[in-house]
């Protein structure tokens, strides 16, 4: 912790704070004189069993119902190999902080599928999953997979057993673009800058200003929501570094895109190849190596 403490520049308090959140989410795990570890995953060969399963039961339902109909094994799998060339379909839900995030993220998802697979989203926000069961259930109605980031998935999966929603929550990972590494490497550290985002991303964004820029943190000043907005406008900076959930208050104020740099993530090659192994033939997929990732704000 101290030394982690040491490599981004902040208090020892904070990190150990860190470390029993992400502790209490159920994502890390203290080992005693071993140290802490991420806590992996379900195994994928448990994921892909419990897939199989619903599918079969899928079949079972079907097969009771040709058999109300009058209607023999024969002519279901008739039936079956005749609709077997159409084209296929992928419904899904991705939830999100917001449904803006959701929205962006559901298209990348989208982009990274195979032509023959047609992409049927729906976009939820976390505060949806709680508060808004119709919208929920209607969502669930054909898509089985949900997508959220990595450290949303305890409460995304809580959320939906509450309802009785059966699904396989997807925790996906982002990386910093390298158009937006190269930008912030760009920066001359005598420039005045403002940082804004929303409270619970400034840490991140802090974290990357400090990785990927030559930037003094003292010397830049932060803003939230919970600022005036005309403060926004009377700080006057040379550059607003935003956060893409904060882009929609600098719209309604007016400020310039020449005067803006967002801080623009997408998914991880990590997340990609997540989504290429849901979508695979194979019964046994390889794990997939952990790496160095930045969850996006």
């Amino acid at each position: 912790m101290r030394e982690l403490a040491r490599q981004l520049g902040i208090n020892a308090g904070t990190v150990a704070l860190a470390y029993r959140k992400l502790n209490a989410e159920g994502l890390i795990a203290s080992q005693r004189g071993r140290g802490t570890f991420v806590v992996p995953l379900s195994h994928e060969l448990e994921r892909s069993s419990d897939r199989h399963k619903a599918l079969q039961d899928a079949i079972d339902q079907l097969l009771e119902r040709a058999d109300a109909l009058g209607f023999g094994a024969a002519s279901v799998h008739q039936g079956l190999v005749t609709r077997a060339a159409r084209h296929r379909r992928f419904p899904f839900v991705v939830a999100m902080a917001s449904l803006r995030g959701a929205e962006k993220y559901a298209t990348q998802i989208a982009a990274t599928l195979p032509e023959e697979v047609t992409a049927e989203p729906h976009c939820l926000s976390i505060a949806e999953l709680k508060g808004n069961a119709s919208a929920v259930q209607a969502a669930y109605r054909a898509a089985y997979f949900t997508f959220t980031f990595m450290s949303h998935v305890p409460g995304v999966g809580a959320s939906l057993t509450a309802l009785g929603i059966e699904s396989e929550v997807v925790g996906l990972t982002s990386e910093l673009t390298g158009a937006t590494i190269a930008s912030l490497g760009a920066l001359g550290a005598e420039g005045d800058y403002c940082l804004v985002g929303e409270s619970y991303s400034v840490s991140v964004a802090l974290n990357v200003l400090t990785r990927f820029s030559r930037l003094d943190l003292s010397r830049v000043r932060v803003f939230t929501e919970h600022d005036p907005p005309e403060a926004l406008l009377v700080a006057a900076p040379d550059l607003y570094i935003h956060t893409f959930s904060s882009g929609p208050r600098l719209d309604e104020l007016g400020v310039r895109a020449d005067l803006r740099l967002e801080l623009q993530f997408s998914l991880s090659a990590e997340a990609c190849r997540r989504l290429a192994q849901l979508l695979s033939a194979t019964t046994s997929p390889t794990p997939v190596p952990t790496v160095d990732i930045i969850l996006d704000a």
